[in-house]
């Protein structure tokens, strides 16, 4: 006689965990450029004068595993400003041109996507979606201003970005100026602003790359997640590398540091509050220069209240750090639990039920008690199969050192 069980899923997870998910803001400092036409041509940016150029963005963070290669995807900017407002210079590089139809819907394909607000964390910011018109479908530049500010001007649709492109060989130039009348802000006043850049690339029907300068793709909703850029006279050092941290098996660290290929051979180094500092070389991979870092963490400690990635001839590295609650919860519903001896059974016995991997479940969760309850086809509470046919379990994960309880 067989008795089939089968696993009734239901989490209730929210509140057991303590975040150490967050991304630090850098300081950078964009350069003043008085004189600025905006023509899809670089003419105006001093392109041989670090000083004169605006702030130089060479390398970004992805949305996936690794950065594309540049021959598939190779953007790079720069930012400038002056008293009309916020300049970008764009070039980029790609092998294919795909752009949205509707200008609301600009962001899901090959665009640019520019936030800015009047600090990071403000009410008066906005989006920018920009499509460079390189697609034969599309052959002008559009665009899609959404001002999210709590304040917006008087005659809205008369403050409005200019923008211009040229085309090169395997990609195009474009140059936009944001005046500073959208959001309303005084330069005079106001020296401190929050400023982000996506760059899109999506290969016909395939996935959509995103990289961006803060490590973060959700801008769009979190005025946070921007960089802190001070109005300056003078730029900060380009940024010419990025940095990515995941977690392993909730004990590591693992922090990506990824370099401009120039940068091979140069040092970088890495060090938390709670870890001292440790260098490395980067070495050649890829397109890219590359070091890998891995330091412990202790999950009874509280996050590190700052980390830093140096590296010699860039600009200091944001880190985006993955909220280790989001990990927990994934493992917790990932982690396949099995009933012994199986899920059909022959006798009255109901089976046990245990994680496949409990050692790494205790790591997670602290000491804990699985509780057991089942039910038979009808739905009433049973201590033993005395009939065949499907019973149901619903498992209760106890925490000893929250007094939480999971239900699955």
């Amino acid at each position: 006689m067989q008795r089939i069980h089968s696993l009734i899923a239901v989490c209730f997870l929210l509140g057991i965990f303590c975040s150490i998910g967050y991304a630090q803001s850098k300081n950078f400092g964009i350069g003043r450029i008085p004189d600025i036409t905006v023509d899809g041509k670089t003419d105006d940016w001093n392109m041989d004068d670090d000083q004169k150029s605006g702030l130089q963005i060479n390398i970004f963070n992805s949305n996936g595993k690794s950065i594309p290669s540049t021959t598939d995807f190779r953007p790079t900017c720069r930012f400038a400003w002056n008293e009309q407002g916020i300049y970008l210079l764009a070039i980029v590089k790609d092998d294919v041109f795909t752009e949205s139809a509707n200008t609301s819907d600009i962001w899901r394909n090959d665009a640019i996507e520019f936030f800015m607000a009047d600090a990071v964390g403000g009410k008066q910011r906005l989006q920018l979606l920009i499509a460079p018109g390189m697609d034969l479908k599309h052959p002008q530049p559009r665009y899609h201003l959404n001002n999210q500010s709590a304040n917006k001007p008087d005659g809205v649709e008369k403050y409005q970005p200019v923008i211009a492109r040229t085309k090169q060989e395997h990609g195009y130039t474009l140059e936009a100026m944001i005046p500073w009348d959208i959001l309303q802000i005084d330069t005079r006043k106001n020296q401190t602003i929050g400023l982000q850049i996506f760059f899109n690339d999506v290969d016909g029907e395939s996935h959509r790359d995103q990289l961006f300068w803060y490590p973060s793709g959700r801008t769009y909703a979190d005025s946070s997640m921007m960089q802190s850029v001070f109005l300056r006279s003078s730029p900060s050092a380009p940024v010419n590398a990025s940095a990515k941290a995941t977690i392993e098996y909730l004990s590591w660290l693992k922090i990506d540091v990824t370099a401009v290929a120039e940068l091979a051979g140069k040092r970088c180094s890495f060090a938390t509050s709670n870890h001292s500092s440790t260098s490395k070389v980067l070495k050649p991979k890829g397109d890219f220069s590359h070091a890998t870092f891995r330091v412990p963490i202790d999950l009874n400690k509280s996050r590190p209240q700052w980390m830093n990635v140096n590296v010699e001839g860039s600009s200091d590295c944001p880190i985006d750090v993955p909220n280790l609650d989001d990990q927990r919860r994934d493992m917790l519903l990932k982690t396949e639990l099995r009933f012994e001896p199986s899920t059909i059974f022959q006798t009255s016995e109901l089976p046990q039920c245990k994680f496949t991997q409990p050692l790494v479940m205790e790591k997670l969760l602290g000491p804990y008690t699985i509780q057991t309850d089942y039910y038979d086809a009808n739905c009433n509470a049973a201590t033993s199969a005395e009939k065949p046919g499907r019973y149901a379990a619903v498992i209760k994960i106890h925490c000893h050192d929250t007094n939480k309880t999971i239900t699955r």
